[in-house]
């Protein structure tokens, strides 16, 4: 999906990804902060919610998964902040 210039993509899971620049995503699930995946030639770098490496992919999917598969801690964050 498109919005203007930047691109949305959203996961099965709920997580929904914004290109926000060139080669750089942004996740929100539920309105909140997940990570990102920045790309630098053939890599796919991902940070999680707190910016800390989870990964070096071979492609975005791949980065996308695993920040995906720790969406049970991003819940956990979401729920302190509405407690």
């Amino acid at each position: 999906m498109s919005t203007g210039n930047r691109t949305v993509i959203t996961a099965t899971s709920g997580l929904r990804w914004r290109l926000a620049d060139e080669g750089f995503w942004v996740g929100a699930a539920g309105g909140v902060f997940a990570g990102t995946i920045d790309q630098n030639g053939t890599h796919f770098y991902a940070r999680n919610q707190f910016g800390e490496y989870i990964g070096d992919f071979v492609d975005f999917e791949h980065a996308q998964v695993a920040l995906e598969s720790r969406l049970p801690e991003i819940a956990a964050v979401s729920a302190l902040r509405v407690a």
